[in-house]
């Protein structure tokens, strides 16, 4: 059995970053610039961040709102559209959220208790 998680698709989580609704059982970090982020992600509370490659996301709700609307204008012209997905575990479990362009690419490898380690997406995307 593989130890890497896999991604899919979510509407409900694309709105909820978009509308900027934040499950309070999640952390939640990002990728890239301050002002700029190229991706964001939430972890359970339940599972461990195994990596310092991640900025924890600021709480400031104005902070977030910059962070998130200056990535969909960056997509925008770029040509590309941001979307929300599920982070699964190998055996299925919900384990968090992503939220970014779908170009970047995304990994994330479970380790032994409930440790995560999710790599950072390519700063070239």
């Amino acid at each position: 059995m593989s130890n890497y998680c896999f991604f899919v698709p979510d509407i409900g989580v694309t709105d909820s970053f978009e509308t900027l609704k934040f499950d309070t059982d999640v952390n939640y970090y990002y990728s890239g610039p301050d002002d700029c982020p190229k991706a964001i992600m939430g972890l359970k509370k339940s599972y461990i961040l195994d990596n310092n490659l991640w900025n924890p996301l600021p709480t400031d709700i104005v902070k977030m709102k910059h962070q998130i609307h200056t990535m969909r204008l960056t997509g925008k012209q770029s040509g590309f559209s941001l979307f929300g997905l599920l982070i699964r575990a190998p055996d299925s479990q919900p384990i968090g959220v992503w939220y970014s362009m779908l170009i970047v690419n995304m990994m994330v490898k479970m380790s032994q208790n409930n440790k995560v380690i999710v790599y950072t997406p390519d700063m070239d995307a």
